[in-house]
This record gives C-alpha cells, structure tokens and sequence, in this order.
C-alpha cells in the first residue's frame, strides 16, 4: 500500500508540473504571461511566534488595447505574525525551521496592494491563514492552508475564502535542503458568491545558507469573476530568516 501511495503521488506531481509547463508554453489569446518576484523576511520573536515581512510584484508583457499599450503591474507589501504551538513530545523541532516541521501554525496580518497602472484597484487587506502538514510514507508530506482575506478595496469591501491542498517531499541535494512541491487551490469570492479563482503550482524550496532560500516555481491561474481570463507566471520568491 505505501508503494502505491508514494506511486500515484508521484504520477500526480510529474502530470501538474508537466501542464504547468504546457500551459506557459502555450498561451492563448486570452491569455498573459507575468513574472512574479518576492522578498519574504522570517524574523523569530520566540519559541512560538515570528514576525513575517514581505514585498512582492507582479509584471506583464505589454499587451495591445484600444488606447495603444498596457502593461499590467501590482505591487504588494505585507507584515504578519506566525504563531505555533511549542513542541512537547518532538523536542528537536524546537530549534529546527517549524514552517516545514511542526504540523500547525497560524499567520495574521496585513497586506496593501498598489496599481501604479490603475489596472486594478487599490487594496487594504487583512489575512488571517492557517497551515497543516501530515506526514505519508516515502518521507512525502501532505500539506494544507485555508485563509480569510478581508478586502477593503476602492470599490468596496468583500471576503475572499482559499482552500489549498498540496504535496512535497524534501531531498538532501549536495548538502542542501531541496523540496519540490504542487499546489492547487481554489478561491471563493464574497463579490460574486461563487469560487471565482483556481491557482495551480508547481516548484522547489532550495536553501542556499543558513539564512537563505529561493523558491522558483511556475503557476497557472484561471479566473472566472468578474471576467474569464487566464494568467501564466514564473514566480521567484528569496527568502531570509534569522
């Protein structure tokens, strides 16, 4: 039975990261391809808590419309706390990197999105997430996030739901951390009350030092609200701890 678990994991993987790839490679009329960049700062408080800081952007290839050219542009900041529960049975996991090992934590925080386009409207966003891993034979790890996002954007204010179910399995690489992984998640959106959004990924967390790591990963994501519209992304997010 684990043999075949780890097999249909496996299969489950190569398929989502070989249309991921398909996908970019092939983009439609309707359509864009975006370059994702993130910075991401994991600063620990204690043993149960960190402050999280983050700055991100996203960045598309020009496109013709009516007017000429656009170009699609965002940019994001965010700070969060992470809190978890202290281990008491696996007392190593103290001092190790708990957002891989320890089985439950939860981040609160803030995020503020800015359209220096105007491509999109500006957003102050409240997030409220909660993380969940469990181990399966093969040393492969079942992980799952569901977050709350409170939106209040220039048009209004609304709720955003994510459910997110994926897998990764770490390998040792030259004597570094190297953890390939696929998500998929899907959003519902209190402004059109259905499940608007649909994100599929597919990447590796590599630690470069003791302080840093860089996640390059590919994505596909399909919307349905308010328009049908589809985006393909390279995404590299640099990630430090201290």
């Amino acid at each position: 039975m684990p043999n075949r678990i780890l097999s249909w994991l496996v299969r489950l993987i190569c398929g989502l990261a070989l249309a991921l790839c398909m996908d970019i490679g092939n983009a439609g009329a309707d359509t864009r391809d975006e370059f994702w960049p993130e910075l991401d700062g994991f600063f620990k408080l204690d043993e149960r808590m960190r402050l999280f800081l983050m700055a991100a952007s996203t960045r598309s290839e020009e496109r013709e419309v009516a007017a000429g050219t656009a170009r699609i542009e965002s940019r994001q900041l965010g700070a969060s706390l992470d809190f978890t529960l202290k281990p008491i049975f696996r007392v190593s996991l103290r001092e190790d990197d708990w957002e891989r090992n320890r089985y439950l934590w939860l981040r609160v925080g803030y995020r503020y999105l800015d359209n220096p386009n105007k491509t999109s409207t500006n957003e102050n966003r409240g997030l409220v997430e909660l993380y969940s891993r469990a181990p399966l034979p093969a040393d492969v790890w079942l992980t799952g996030r569901v977050k709350w996002e409170l939106r209040d954007m220039d048009t209004g204010y609304s709720n955003r739901y994510g459910v997110r179910l994926g897998i990764e399995r770490p390998f040792q690489l030259v004597g570094h951390s190297f953890v390939p992984y696929v998500h998929v998640e899907a959003l519902y959106d209190t402004r059109f009350d259905s499940w608007s959004r649909q994100r599929y990924q597919a990447g590796f967390d590599f630690t470069i030092n003791a302080h840093w790591r860089v996640e390059p990963y590919l994505a596909r994501q399909d919307d349905e609200q308010p328009v049908v519209s589809h985006v393909n992304a390279l995404g590299v997010t640099l990630k430090y701890s201290h």
